[in-house]
């Protein structure tokens, strides 16, 4: 029974009625199980907080969560508590601007169900990123297992399918310390069963994502601040692992990641 099997929660403001309503366009079959998970918004500043938020990680310092980021990383904590008390073996998370359509959703229900027992699927959301061209990953089980140094190249929570012990393993990281909630790099520190499929898609206009209409309304930083911001150390690691992917790639038989959704 995929109902029991496959649970699927979506995140989504309560005043964005709209994208909710062409979500259910999009995914009209899968629509009648879909179950609302009421995001948060950390925008307005004089609203009182009536959740608790954990602490910054020290690591963020110079480069700290914003208001929108905050909300969205609690808002994705919500869904990552109903998940790891769901008796589904799988529980896709959607957010209400994700694109595709309901044939999606079942490559996505059985990918899962060939994965063990816990795990993680990332469904796509890369579109127009600039670590597009660094993904790399080993062929299994229809999709690809996403190498440790690739991670840091996937961003986007817009849509990922995972185990409930998964989810319990990611809540306990945010639970320690914030992070963005697609900081995927850090948390999926670790983790072996970390796979991808470019199945599902993100909007290539960001006008209206929350997270972006906020950053664009900040200075842009030079190249040495965001270094700066990122940290020496990881900003070096990235080049490094850059550099050294295809050969990487070559020698483990690693295949470059096709992002082209059909």
């Amino acid at each position: 029974n995929i109902v029991s099997r496959f649970e699927i929660l979506v995140i989504s403001l309560e005043t964005d009625l709209e994208r909710r309503n062409l979500l259910r366009e999009r995914f009209r079959r899968y629509s009648t199980h879909f179950k609302l998970i009421k995001g948060i918004d950390m925008r307005d500043a004089t609203q009182p907080i009536s959740h608790t938020v954990p602490p910054p990680c020290p690591r963020l310092t110079r480069k700290p969560l914003k208001p929108s980021e905050i909300g969205c990383a609690l808002s994705h904590m919500l869904a990552l508590k109903q998940a790891a008390i769901s008796n589904a073996r799988t529980i896709l998370i959607l957010e209400d601007d994700v694109l595709g359509k309901d044939e999606d959703i079942d490559t996505v229900h059985r990918i899962s169900e060939q994965l063990p027992p816990h795990h993680f699927l990332l469904c796509g959301g890369q579109e127009g990123l600039r670590g597009n061209k660094f993904l790399y990953g080993s062929e299994e089980f229809g999709c690809f297992r996403l190498p440790s140094m690739v991670r840091r190249f996937v961003t986007r929570a817009c849509c990922y399918a995972l185990s409930p012990s998964m989810a319990v393993a990611i809540l306990e990281r945010q639970q320690a310390c914030l992070h963005r909630s697609d900081d995927w790099h850090t948390l999926l520190r670790h983790e072996h069963n970390v796979f991808f499929s470019n199945l599902l898609g993100h909007p290539m206009d960001l006008s209206a994502s929350h997270i972006e209409i906020e950053r664009t309304q900040l200075p842009q930083r030079g190249s040495w601040k965001r270094i700066w911001a990122d940290g020496i150390g990881y900003t070096i690691t990235t080049q490094i692992s850059k550099i050294s992917l295809p050969l990487l790639g070559y020698i483990n038989r690693w295949r470059k990641i096709d992002l082209q959704r059909k």
